[in-house]
């Protein structure tokens, strides 16, 4: 409390298999110290009675009416061996976004991201360029781009950390099909919601379209997936768990973590009831 009253704050330096050490750290300086960007990263040198500890801080405690900090835990860093720390996510060119120009949504879904690294290496923030990505596409944390010697975190890989949702418009297929011998048949869906009646209305698109017909999505894997998938089950007899396993290997880009629903729709779709709809009578089970 004395220390709080000379408008100081105190502090424990702890780790590194020693004993904690109290501290008392200049009020105002602090203060204006916790507003600086990339302060979780930053090594501190803080002298003790022990002398000079290489330290980074963990936690600030904070008053729960003023807001003030009121107390703050420093670790021990050994700087020769890598440290685990949770840096800020940031999206850059969002004005210059090919998605959103197009009418594409943000969903800026991970905000923070754990990397592993030598505390010299390891950067204030992660930035992810929006410029060249359209709709349908999603950065995992596997594409974020990171310094030499700094590694992702544990299950890091695979989080959806931003995607670009929403539907492409009609003219950017004709665009380039134009050169092609193509008749284009478009039906807009977003990918996380496909219903059993989306199937239905696309499969007798497909059903009277003139063959052979390709099945494509303009940065839509996700969506030509499951329409396969579908074709298979209803048109040659495939078992839903065989379309499955097809529809989510590696080389078709499934994004299970985004698109989920994709594969729940597999099993719940009654395909019985729409194999009755569409008349058809499916060819002998291929594989």
């Amino acid at each position: 409390r004395s220390i709080r009253n000379n408008k100081n704050i105190p502090a424990v330096i702890y780790g590194e298999k020693k004993a904690p050490v109290a501290i008392e750290l200049n009020g105002r300086e602090f203060e204006m110290l916790i507003k600086t960007p990339g302060l979780r990263t930053k090594l501190f040198q803080i002298a003790t009675p022990n002398g000079t500890e290489d330290a980074m801080l963990m936690d600030i405690q904070y008053h729960p009416v003023t807001d003030m900090a009121i107390h703050a835990d420093f670790k021990r860093i050994d700087v020769k061996n890598p440290v685990n720390v949770v840096v800020p996510v940031e999206v850059i060119n969002v004005d210059a976004s090919k998605g959103l120009k197009l009418g594409g949504t943000l969903n800026f879904a991970v905000r923070k991201v754990a990397l592993r690294g030598l505390v010299d290496v390891i950067p204030e923030k992660i930035t992810i360029d929006l410029a060249e990505l359209t709709i349908g596409d999603v950065v995992h944390g596997s594409d974020l781009v990171l310094p030499a010697g700094v590694e992702l975190g544990l299950h890091q890989a695979e989080l959806a950390f931003a995607t670009i949702g929403g539907k492409m418009p009609a003219e950017e297929d004709d665009k380039k099909a134009a050169a092609t011998k193509l008749k284009l048949l478009h039906y807009p869906v977003a990918a996380g919601e496909v219903t059993e009646d989306d199937l239905f209305r696309i499969l007798s698109m497909m059903r009277q379209a003139p063959k052979p017909i390709l099945v494509h999505c303009w940065h839509g894997s996700d969506r030509t997936g499951i329409v396969v998938a579908a074709y298979r089950i209803i048109e040659q007899n495939v078992s839903v768990e065989d379309a499955e396993k097809e529809f989510t290997e590696e080389r078709f880009g499934h994004h299970e973590f985004w698109y989920g629903n994709l594969r729940k729709l597999l099993h719940s779709a009654n395909w019985d009831e729409l194999r009755r709809k569409l008349n058809a009578t499916p060819q002998k089970s291929t594989s």
